[in-house]
């Protein structure tokens, strides 16, 4: 197992690739998971004995926008266009792919208090409604997904910037054309900034 700070590094689905992304001659750690972002990892030791930082980036452009798949990121990097710098190639669960030239990417470190307190789903196990409240303390783009235990998408609640406060809203577990969901187990993926939260729930009937 590869460790960062001390302690097991684990993403959902976790998609790695070794690369030195910061050009300083050591392999860094990149992985994708199903969240959709990218996540950087520093090595600070050597190649033969990699050493990462308890703190992970998150990789975005140099415009400030998040690189996000999605979900289901998957990564490669190659010099598509030649230049002698590699660019990095990405998709997700939906088939898509993207090409991020090398000049337009660089990281947002996690640092300082996470942006959600607070996340609360209940009841859990739920029948027809379960109401969902959250704590941002500061302003970010949320979105709330839901997925079917196999990973795929079922429907997508919220997708939106909020500014820091208190939140709350009632889900009727419907998917995306309004059907009722079958019974079973769900994942339902809240994202705000950078961070994230995925919390199993049981739907029963």
């Amino acid at each position: 197992m590869l460790n960062a700070g001390g302690s097991q590094i684990y993403h959902y689905r976790a998609n790695p690739v070794v690369f030195d992304l910061d050009r300083d001659g050591l392999k860094d750690l990149i992985v994708g998971d199903n969240s959709g972002m990218v996540f950087f990892y520093t090595n600070v030791g050597t190649n033969a004995a990699p050493v990462f930082n308890a703190t992970y980036d998150t990789l975005k452009t140099q415009g400030g926008t998040i690189i996000d798949a999605n979900y289901g990121s998957r990564i490669n990097f190659v010099d598509w266009t030649e230049d002698g710098d590699h660019d990095m190639l990405i998709s997700g669960y939906d088939g898509y792919v993207q090409l991020y030239e090398n000049n337009t990417i660089g990281v947002e470190e996690q640092q300082g208090c996470p942006v959600v307190i607070e996340l609360i789903i209940s009841p859990n196990p739920l029948v027809d409604r379960a109401v969902m409240k959250y704590t941002l303390d500061a302003s970010a783009h949320v979105r709330v997904r839901v997925y079917s235990a196999d990973g795929r998408l079922v429907t997508t609640l919220i997708d939106q910037r909020q500014g820091p406060g208190n939140y709350q809203f009632v889900w009727n577990p419907f998917d995306r054309s309004g059907g009722t969901l079958p019974a079973g187990i769900y994942l339902v993926k809240f994202d705000a900034g950078t961070e994230t939260n995925t919390q199993r729930v049981l739907i029963i009937h």
